[in-house]
């Protein structure tokens, strides 16, 4: 059953769309979507980065590399803090999986990868 409102789901679709035109332009120099440390980790905003963050995940699966918790912080452009607090958010939700491992700002984790319901999430979210 699918709870997603028509509206969030097109804010979704428009977040995901200027994410994926940022990041095209990243090269160049264009601005990328980053979440600051200000921004709530409840609430739209944070759906809206949720999104971003899955994202790269499925990016990175999708080429077969091996993810942790600090190379997706250096792909998203976010600092250890918000990328520990973003994956703990969605492996809490069950939308990723991933080795916990020491580190700091814990938790820290290794072999990062969407779970079914992860994948599921992102299609959701592109409708």
């Amino acid at each position: 059953m699918n709870t997603t409102s028509p509206r969030r789901a097109e804010q979704t679709r428009t977040v995901l769309a200027a994410h994926l035109q940022k990041r095209t332009g990243a090269a160049s120099g264009a601005e990328q979507c980053v979440p600051t440390d200000q921004d709530p980790l409840d609430g739209a905003r944070s759906e809206e980065h949720l999104v971003v963050m899955l994202r790269s995940i499925d990016e990175r699966d999708a080429a077969a590399e091996q993810l942790d918790s600090a190379m997706l912080g250096r792909c998203l452009g976010w600092t250890a803090a918000r990328t520990a607090a973003s994956l703990e958010a969605a492996k809490a939700r069950l939308l990723v999986w991933g080795i916990r491992v020491g580190g700091s700002p814990a938790p820290c984790f290794e072999d990062i990868e969407l779970t079914v319901q992860g994948r599921r999430f992102l299609r959701a979210a592109a409708r």
